[in-house]
């Protein structure tokens, strides 16, 4: 069983990079950092498959997890990325069980889905290794469901019990939006939201993720002490922003 899966069935929380810069170097560089997961964002990108394919390479001989925060619940994106070499998938606007159920079905072999089989990339491109990963990969693959959208609040406790589905990860600009008090995290109805999922979750004993876009230790330490267990440790963008704009206030 890989880093990430063994930690959050032991309740420990995972840190993960996030690469929003299209270029096989920031996975290379991402994955050097000791962070369990890297997440190649491909909802709010222009990226390829192809380019995923080659960051998803530059990152191997470090073995870090790779993830794809795909753009939408398409069969075939979904299936391309694992063909490609993705371990997981980070699902964006999962609102109810079926959609959750729809997906798992999507990224799994058959009994436990329906991707189909090929000689891909990730299975070594032969047929013994093939055989290999086709055997091991439903136990392996890691797909967290964002809990963006007030219908995923809505219908969380059938959310939480659908095997499969490893993590939730909330998208807090876009469940505020759905709820029309967009960005006010303070709002009662938003913290009473939050509040119901991360019952939910506690409940079905199922792990929660945050995004902590700034690149501060402290935040990050706060949001595994408050029971996160799947972190996003900002974004490449904001690391070089942050590093770059502290180094030249030194200077100046």
């Amino acid at each position: 069983m890989n880093i990430v899966k063994r930690k959050l069935q032991q309740g420990q929380p995972t840190l993960g990079g996030w690469i929003m810069i299209s270029h096989p170097a920031t996975g290379e560089l991402l994955a050097q950092c000791g962070f369990d997961w890297v997440a190649i964002d491909m909802e709010h990108t222009s990226v390829s498959f192809e380019t995923i394919e080659s960051i998803i390479r530059s990152m191997e001989r470090y073995h870090v997890i790779s993830l794809v925060r795909i753009a939408g619940h398409d069969p075939l994106a979904i299936s391309r990325c694992l063909d490609i070499g993705a371990q997981g998938l980070i699902v964006p606007m999962v609102k109810s069980g079926d959609e959750a159920r729809q997906i798992v079905r999507e990224a799994k072999f058959p009994p436990a889905g329906r991707r189909s089989a090929c000689l891909s990339r990730a299975a070594g491109c032969g047929v013994e290794n093939f055989r290999r990963y086709y055997t091991t990969f439903n136990d392996e693959i890691i797909i967290v469901a964002m809990i963006e959208h007030i219908d995923a609040v809505n219908n969380i406790e059938e959310i939480v019990t659908v095997e499969g589905i490893d993590a939730l990860f909330f998208g807090p600009f876009d469940l505020s939006g759905s709820m029309g008090i967009i960005g006010q995290f303070d709002h009662p109805d938003f913290i009473s939201a939050i509040d119901k999922v991360k019952q939910a979750a506690r409940k079905a004993k199922m792990p929660i993720g945050i995004h902590v876009i700034a690149p501060s230790p402290d935040e990050i330490r706060k949001r595994a002490e408050e029971g996160f267990q799947f972190i996003g440790c900002s974004i490449d963008t904001q690391i070089i922003l942050s590093t770059g704009k502290t180094l030249a206030a030194s200077l100046a």
